[in-house]
């Protein structure tokens, strides 16, 4: 019998508790925004209203008219102990885009997508931006904001076949391949002479004219042996 009185003194305490009505102020910080408990609205930007003991669902909507638009959630707890007011700030929403895209999009390092991406943050927030090497940062937004960022590097690196480099190597083969074949082609006519001669002499300057062409042909091996490297290579 006493157990059951407390268990009812309990039960009794327990509804009373949910029927007291509190006088309960919510304030957004975004005057527009819509303010709702439990899935009920009842005002925006900030209001006063009477809420029974117990927990409650508190949703702040940047806006009931805007698509996708920001909002948060919290559930408090109403009664003689607890705090009667609460203060949302909601994060303001950004647009970030970059040139090239795909860049990493991160918040307090964080990583939070890749661009183009809609981000939500807080003014303290840190978002860095970055692709290959080149990053932007920036502290917080206090608005709606399209933010686009040039990540391209302040001086891009030309491609192999673009460069003074690969055009000098072009050039020397076309000169190291037609010398080797001029003092091939003068061996070759002075060896005929020679044969038909004997010539001493001219055998000699036979061995030297073929001595400056394979000179000439290996730098042009070298050269070209180099050439394929430099493209294959290449990033």
């Amino acid at each position: 019998m006493f157990f059951r009185t407390i268990i009812l003194l309990a039960i009794a305490v327990t509804i009373k508790a949910q029927q007291e009505l509190y006088e309960v102020k919510i304030i957004a910080e975004y005057s527009g925004a819509a303010i709702y408990v439990d899935d009920r609205p009842v005002g925006r930007g900030s209001v006063l209203i009477k809420l029974s003991g117990g927990k409650h669902v508190v949703s702040i909507l940047e806006s009931p008219i805007i698509w996708n638009g920001i909002m948060i959630s919290d559930t408090i707890a109403v009664d003689d102990n607890s705090a009667h007011t609460f203060k949302y700030k909601l994060p303001a929403a950004a647009f970030i885009d970059s040139n090239p895209q795909d860049a990493s999009v991160r918040i307090n390092d964080k990583l939070t997508g890749y661009t183009p991406i809609r981000i939500y943050c807080f003014e303290d927030d840190v978002i860095a931006v970055s692709r290959k090497g080149s990053e932007r940062r920036f502290y917080g937004i206090k608005d709606r904001a399209f933010v686009n960022f040039d990540l391209t590097p302040a001086r891009l690196k030309k491609a192999f076949p673009e460069t003074t480099e690969f055009k000098l190597l072009i050039t020397s083969s076309v000169l190291l391949g037609g010398i080797a074949a001029y003092f091939k082609l003068k061996a070759d006519n002075l060896y005929d002479d020679y044969v038909s001669t004997g010539d001493n002499a001219l055998y000699e300057k036979v061995n030297r004219y073929d001595i400056y062409s394979g000179v000439a042909f290996g730098l042009l091996q070298i050269n070209f042996g180099y050439l394929f490297y430099k493209l294959l290579t290449e990033d």
